[in-house]
């Protein structure tokens, strides 16, 4: 999710509370209802662990688990599919279970609007639903 100050500001006719100007801009975001921190709602994070998963899970499958797994003529047991396939798959499952996550998150988040006076530049919040 891009910062606050990042997205583009809408202008609004909210009052301020603390100068009285009625010119405001606006930005929305999702927030959870129990902490109410922000909500991510991008899918950066999703993938970056689903390649971080792909990465470590191929070292693991195709490095370091052969090396331990060696007979006396130096080749491995290890081969075949399992470990050229596995990781893609476990990627795509890590893939899809952190973006169910942050659907249901996004789901059941409280839309917030974020105003920013633009005289004297006070912020505050109005939740909606």
């Amino acid at each position: 999710m891009r910062e606050i100050d990042e997205q583009a500001p809408r202008q609004t006719t909210q009052e301020c509370p603390r100068c009285g100007s009625h010119l405001a801009l606006v930005r929305f975001t999702f927030r959870d209802r129990k902490s109410g921190r922000a909500i991510d709602t991008d899918s950066r994070e999703s993938l970056f662990w689903s390649v971080l998963a792909l990465v470590i899970s191929t070292l693991l499958l195709n490095v370091l688990l052969p090396s331990l797994n060696r007979d006396e003529f130096g080749t491995s047991q290890f081969a075949g599919p399992l470990p050229v396939w596995t990781p893609f798959v476990l990627a795509f499952v890590v893939l899809v279970v952190l973006e169910a996550r942050r659907v249901f998150r996004l789901e059941s988040a409280i839309r917030v609007q974020t105003f920013r006076c633009r005289s004297c530049r006070y912020r505050w919040d109005l939740g909606q639903r």
